[in-house]
């Protein structure tokens, strides 16, 4: 569940924008960006020069699956898709941090393309560390992360949301509070301050936006909840018996 990786998120946030960019380091972040559209640019019409130049023999690649690649493979596997499909790749919401001559980027990238008449789209967040040697920056890590299509909530009855009410838990000590407000089903988790509202996908299974995972109410052969289950993205489920 998204909620209950948000104090280690938190964490991460105040890690990252803890030091102020100063101008050297923004002159760094419009050099690192100008190297990534040159390596998009060529590598999306099958160049591959500007990725050979600009990543280190050591470079390690860790696609959405969490799989490593190394330099020579990706060298030796170089695919990229035909003209014919028209692809695109935009970049957005790019943070740079500097620390001396290392600097990690973090970036959301969006990929199009066609395929007869067919729109494919991809969009994911990339983290990117470079090394400065000998005055040029190389990357040496790049680590993506599938960002998954937003869920489009539907509209079911209120009344069935009475049944759902109650404590879940998932561990002694940590407990999903399931509650009413008005026409909304809200939850919340131990410790959090915050409720968020559970939006329903279908009668039994809900989600809360912005956080790819389900929350699916459980019934038993008398129509009792007994217990949800917190399915992920990838499909690992984590149970939590109904406990009042």
């Amino acid at each position: 569940m998204k909620q209950i990786f948000a104090i280690a998120m938190a964490i991460l946030a105040i890690a990252f924008s803890a030091a102020a960019q100063t101008p050297a380091d923004k002159q760094v972040e419009a050099e690192l960006l100008r190297i990534q559209r040159e390596m998009i640019d060529t590598s999306l019409r099958g160049d591959k020069s500007a990725f050979e130049r600009y990543t280190a023999d050591t470079y390690l690649e860790t696609d959405f699956n969490g799989a490593v690649t190394t330099r020579a493979r990706i060298l030796d596997n170089f695919l990229t898709p035909p003209p014919s499909m028209k692809p695109t790749l935009e970049i957005q919401d790019v943070q740079v941090q500097v620390y001396g001559d290392t600097a990690v980027m973090s970036s959301r990238g969006n990929y199009r393309a066609e395929a007869n008449g067919q729109k494919i789209t991809d969009s994911f967040r990339t983290t990117d560390v470079w090394l400065r040697h000998d005055g040029r920056w190389q990357l040496i890590a790049s680590h993506d992360s599938q960002i998954p299509p937003e869920r489009v909530a539907v509209s079911v009855d209120p009344k069935l949301f009475d049944a759902y009410v109650g404590a879940y838990e998932i561990s002694p000590g940590l407990v999903f509070t399931v509650t009413r407000a008005g026409d909304k089903l809200m939850g919340q988790s131990t410790g959090e301050k915050k409720l968020h509202e559970l939006l329903a996908q279908n009668e039994t299974t809900f989600f809360i936006k912005g956080d790819p995972d389900l929350d699916i109410f459980v019934k038993d052969e008398k129509g009792q909840v007994t217990h949800m289950i917190f399915r992920s993205m990838d499909g690992r489920e984590l149970k939590a018996k109904k406990i009042k």
